[in-house]
């Protein structure tokens, strides 16, 4: 008889406790957003196609559908490499027992970015990733093979 009535308290206590915590996970006690803009970055290694020589001085340029210029060239400490930033917006929400942390990319209606590479002696080239590659780390650093430019006549009577 003794643990029937240690039961009825347990079971209210622990009916209590399942409440608040399910209470709390869909935020009826409210919640603290936080944001914070961060930067997400790009490396790149520009190579010769043909021969597999480094490319010094690529620029890069990031644009989407509405947005011209959606990146920021910054300086890689490394030869032959190109560094390029994304901005972004984290947001962080927590209540008083749990924390969510996503990353949004503000007023992007398509994820994919059409990058060109640019260079005076090579042919420029495109590409397209997705900003969701890069904000979920799955893509850190892409290697990119770049044509020579044929010289012209024109090029060659002055060199």
């Amino acid at each position: 008889m003794n643990i029937k009535k240690l039961l009825i308290p347990v079971g209210i206590i622990f009916i209590l406790i399942v409440t608040f915590v399910v209470a709390d996970y869909f935020a009826l006690f409210g919640v603290n957003t936080t944001k914070s803009l961060e930067f997400a970055d790009l490396r790149f290694r520009t190579v010769n196609a043909e021969n597999g020589d480094l490319i010094m001085n690529v620029i890069v340029r990031c644009f989407q559908h509405r947005n011209s210029n959606i990146c920021t060239n910054k300086e890689a400490r490394k030869a032959g490499e190109t560094l390029i930033s994304f901005p972004y917006q984290r947001v962080k929400q927590s209540s008083l027992l749990f924390e969510q942390d996503s990353r949004n990319v503000s007023n992007l209606q398509d994820p994919t970015i059409n990058l060109m590479f640019i260079h005076n002696n090579y042919h420029s080239l495109r590409d397209a990733i997705s900003i969701n590659d890069i904000l979920s780390g799955a893509l850190s650093s892409m290697e990119i093979k770049m044509q020579p430019r044929q010289q012209t006549y024109h090029e060659e009577i002055y060199e």
